[in-house]
């Protein structure tokens, strides 16, 4: 499960960031040949739970929400409420 949240969702917010705190806190997160991404509303990314009877996958990925969330908001602080591509 942390694997494959740590190489969806934690990778998917480090490319399009450059820098997270989720770098130390994903344990299994791949750095290797990151892309770069433009950054994106982070509400736009979405979780889809396989094992959604047991919510192994969605507990996991709240926590990573929660800190991409409040990233988000620091980096809309700093940079201004335009910072994120929205793209609906």
């Amino acid at each position: 499960v942390q694997f494959l949240v740590d190489n969806t969702i934690g990778r998917i917010w480090l490319e399009m960031t450059g820098e997270t705190s989720l770098r130390e806190s994903c344990s299994y997160l791949l750095q290797s040949n990151l892309a770069q991404r433009k950054p994106k509303d982070p509400r736009e990314i979405t979780l889809l739970d396989p094992a959604c009877g047991s919510m192994h996958f969605g507990l996991y990925a709240f926590d990573l929400f929660e800190t991409i969330y409040r990233e988000a908001w620091q980096l809309e602080q700093k940079n201004g409420t335009s910072f994120f591509e929205r793209t609906r």
